[in-house]
């Protein structure tokens, strides 16, 4: 992404993906600016179909307290937590046409949900306030062989988003009503890209393409 300082990123589906590599110095001029460089090289599919299942998670109950004495005596019910976190990753792929023309799709979930230490609802209730918040991956790619020499690829990727409660930075929300809320009908993330690859020659390979990148949200209040 371009939006702020470029640390504004894609969330992207490890099924998804057949190789990443990760360069720490000796980047070359083409990137801007310093730091990590994180090369991701998706899958085509192929010709025989094939797949992979991930899926992971972490309760509650895994998180420690932190909550000494001293921060309860200054009225602090709860500390900031980990309440639910899932992630289920599931990829498919093979041929659409055999020796010519294959698929690739991926779908992920992941779900974190954070209690919020000094939050606090209207009518007094103890229930801990909670960032709700979950997001996608659809993703779907295509790969054509035209002949021996040329190839051409296709890909879209989804993110659908919402958080039903969201902490507004820098002050402390009632969470009922003024705490920020994102709705997935008015979320656009996306990533896309076409590529067409052709051997000229034993020496000379030609490469052209187009990619996009759209990180679109409406962040509002609750109801009220």
């Amino acid at each position: 992404s371009i939006m702020s300082d470029g640390q504004v990123q894609a969330y992207f589906s490890d099924a998804a993906q057949q190789e990443v590599t990760y360069q720490t110095s000796g980047i070359n001029a083409e990137v801007s600016g310093g730091g990590v460089r994180i090369n991701m090289i998706p899958r085509d599919g192929g010709n025989i179909f094939s797949g992979s299942a991930f899926l992971g998670g972490t309760a509650s109950s895994f998180v420690s307290d932190n909550l000494t004495p001293d921060l309860r005596a200054r009225g602090l019910a709860r500390g900031n937590s980990v309440s639910h976190i899932s992630d289920v990753n599931v990829g498919l792929g093979g041929p659409i046409k055999r020796d010519k023309l294959w698929f690739f799709a991926s779908w992920r979930k992941i779900r974190t949900d954070s209690i919020i230490a000094a939050g606090y609802w209207a009518d007094g209730r103890p229930d801990p306030t909670q960032e709700e918040q979950a997001i996608q991956n659809q993703m779907l790619r295509l790969t054509w062989q035209v002949n021996q020499k040329n190839k051409f690829s296709v890909f879209h990727d989804r993110y659908p988003k919402f958080k039903v409660h969201e902490q507004v930075a820098g002050w402390i929300p009632e969470w009922e009503t003024a705490s920020g809320r994102r709705d997935q009908q008015h979320a656009l993330y996306y990533t896309g890209q076409a590529k067409w690859t052709s051997t000229l020659s034993n020496r000379l390979l030609w490469e052209t393409g187009y990619s996009t990148n759209v990180e679109y949200l409406y962040i509002g209040y609750q109801p009220g």
